[in-house]
């Protein structure tokens, strides 16, 4: 388990849904800068590649859910993490349980950028 403090640049992304027939917008954004998190790798995936990009693994995160108020992370939502400025994370949600009122956990997958 690794203990992770998310204090550079966190940036949570849902696909919006949109009714717009030009397609639709970019997502919501939501700044997540000090969020505390605890991430757990599940399974490596070395040398996968998911939408282009290399695919690090697949983890559990659990992390502070408040700081994703007022609807939590769902499925299909992306968290980019920039790692102290040298290189880009982008988390892809696949299942998320609370615990309790402050707590989530999650099952990401961890794309390179």
């Amino acid at each position: 388990m690794v203990e992770v403090v998310l204090n550079d640049k966190i940036m949570l992304q849902r696909k919006a849904v949109s009714t717009d027939s030009m397609g639709g917008q970019n997502g919501e954004f939501a700044d997540l800068e000090g969020a505390w998190a605890q991430i757990t790798p599940i399974r490596a995936k070395s040398g996968l590649i998911e939408g282009g990009k290399k695919a690090i693994g697949v983890y559990k995160i659990v992390t502070w859910a408040r700081a994703f108020l007022p609807e939590l992370v769902q499925a299909g939502d992306r968290i980019i993490w920039q790692s102290n400025g040298d290189r880009e994370l982008y988390i892809n949600i696949q299942h998320h349980k609370p615990i309790g009122d402050v707590y989530a956990e999650y099952e990401a997958t961890l794309v390179e950028g």
